[in-house]
């Protein structure tokens, strides 16, 4: 779907659902926010993992 679509199909929207778009596109931005949370805390959990504990193993092996 290309720019001009969809700017025709915002509107075309009657004023009274104009709120509903408003909403789902907040809806959407939150969802985005909350995915992009997720997605950071989960890594940097992972880099922790991987930081205390194969990290440390290594260098034990080294010795």
């Amino acid at each position: 779907m290309d720019c001009a679509t969809l700017d025709a199909s915002f509107e075309a929207v009657p004023p009274a659902f104009a709120g509903g778009w408003f909403v789902l596109s907040w809806g959407r931005l939150l969802t985005a926010d909350v995915f992009w949370f997720v997605h950071t805390s989960v890594i940097t959990h992972v880099l922790t993992f991987v930081k205390d504990y194969f990290l440390p193993l290594q260098t034990i092996g080294e010795k």
